[in-house]
């Protein structure tokens, strides 16, 4: 004797190819409308239940998906996942989601200028991708590293899709290799981030989330000296420093998190400093064109200043560092004292005259 369940299975075989749930809902369809339930069957061995314009119109509809499928399936993009996708599966309608997503920009661009020191390079790039779960575009400029390091880097390049390497030749300095970065960047929000910095968990939602605050143009992270246990704290720093930012008068540009409207507004980084002093240089030019600047707390990296340190102990370089102060003296001291001539002038004519009547 068959169980119930044998006899819908037999029952299902013995019916159209389509599935049991679509034969009973094409009944109770039929039923509702008054007609029997065989007569959309026609439909499936080509009886004709429509117009020819409507006919045609479908048909033309099928012909542009199915072209629009072709170019998709043959553009760069496509060819790049099936490289990576498993060789059962193929290219199947189910990466056509995956291509559209990929084609939209970046909630995020971090622009980190190298110049040697792949080591360090490579786990910057690792906790880039591990940590970030934004749309994300990273730009290496490249102001001369050695050949294996270029190498590398494109490797890296071909293996991850939001990595791409910009050379810009050497000599470069922090400012051009930046500047050559936000040329380049196209998302909402741009970071500069130094080779020798590795980020935590939770590091870009909590400088995103400062940046959507009214006004605010830059934030910067709280930074942790190395040691072993930075992702324990950074998790937990993550989740208990839920505070509102903090606006401070200048940040670092170690880890600077850029809104792109400000970008356009203040412009790029002033090439005339060389190694030092560019940050500073950008938070006064931001603060003068009226933005606001964040200390984002719930966001924490480690800097491991020694290799800056180190770049910092030529006599070059302490040369080069000597020229932009000189520089910035030059730029805002002047600023200061245009500024405090103008208050002065403000109060005077505010301020009453002899013998007038007294303001209040």
């Amino acid at each position: 004797m068959r169980t119930p369940r044998e006899a819908r299975r037999d029952q299902a075989k013995t019916m159209t190819s389509r599935p049991l749930w679509s034969a009973r809902r094409e009944a109770h369809r039929a039923k509702r409308r008054g007609r029997p339930a065989g007569a959309r069957a026609g439909r499936a061995v080509g009886a004709p239940n429509r117009t020819k314009r409507a006919a045609r119109a479908s048909g033309a509809k099928r012909e542009t998906s199915s072209r629009q499928r072709r170019e998709l399936a043959e553009s760069p993009e496509a060819r790049r996942i099936r490289r990576r996708a498993p060789s059962e599966g193929g290219f199947t309608a189910t990466m056509i989601p995956l291509l559209a997503s990929s084609r939209m920009p970046p909630e995020l661009s971090v622009v980190v200028p190298v110049r040697g020191r792949w080591p360090m390079t490579r786990e910057c790039l690792a906790r880039l991708r591990e940590h970030t779960p934004q749309r994300l575009e990273v730009l290496v400029v490249d102001g001369g590293s050695p050949a294996s390091m270029r190498r590398s880097l494109a490797a890296l390049a071909g293996a991850w899709r939001p990595l791409r390497v910009l050379s810009v030749g050497a000599p470069a300095t922090f400012s051009t290799a930046i500047n050559a970065g936000l040329r380049e960047a196209r998302g909402a929000a741009v970071v500069w981030l130094n080779n020798d910095v590795r980020v935590g968990p939770g590091w870009s939602t909590a400088l995103l989330r400062a940046l959507a605050l009214p006004g605010v143009a830059a934030a910067g992270p709280r930074t942790a000296a190395p040691g072993p246990d930075f992702d324990r704290l950074a998790a937990a720093w993550s989740l208990r420093r839920s505070a509102a930012p903090r606006t401070v008068s200048r940040l670092y540009g170690h880890c600077l998190a850029l809104r792109r409207e400000a970008v356009e507004a203040v412009g790029l980084l002033d090439e005339r400093l060389v190694w030092g002093e560019e940050d500073e240089d950008y938070c006064f030019r931001l603060r003068q064109a009226g933005w606001s600047l964040v200390l984002a707390d719930g966001a924490l990296v480690e800097h491991r200043m020694a290799a800056t340190r180190g770049h910092w102990a030529s006599r070059t370089n302490r040369a080069r560092w000597a020229a932009n102060i000189r520089l910035m003296r030059e730029k805002w001291l002047f600023e200061a004292a245009r500024i405090r001539r103008d208050l002065a002038d403000a109060l005077a004519a505010r301020s009453p005259k002899p013998g007038g009547p007294q303001q209040r």
